[in-house]
C-alpha cells in the first residue's frame, strides 16, 4: 500500500503519512490500532516494542494451533 493510498483511506495528506512513517510526527493511538489491523501485525510490532514474529491464528482449529506451537518450539531449539 502506498503512502497516498493510506492517506486517502484515513483522510490525511501523503506528507502526514510520510511524517509518521519516518518518525517526524507521532500518530494517535487509534491510527496505530487501525494500521495494525490493516497490516495484520500487533501494535507492539508497529511501535517496535517487540522484535519477535507474530502469527495470526484466527480460523485455525485449536488442535492445529497446538501443533504449530510445538513446531515453533522445536525450530527455536534447533537454532539455539
Amino acid at each position: 500500500m502506498t503512502q497516498a493510498e493510506l492517506a486517502k483511506k484515513y483522510g490525511l495528506s501523503r506528507s502526514a503519512v510520510n511524517g509518521r512513517e519516518v518518525g517526524v510526527s507521532v500518530p494517535q493511538a487509534q491510527y496505530i490500532i487501525e494500521l495494525a489491523k490493516i497490516f495484520r501485525v500487533s501494535t507492539d510490532c508497529l511501535l517496535e516494542m517487540y522484535k519477535g514474529a507474530a502469527v495470526y491464528l484466527d480460523g485455525i482449529f485449536e488442535k492445529n494451533v497446538a501443533v504449530l506451537s510445538y513446531l515453533a518450539e522445536m525450530l527455536k531449539e534447533k537454532c539455539d
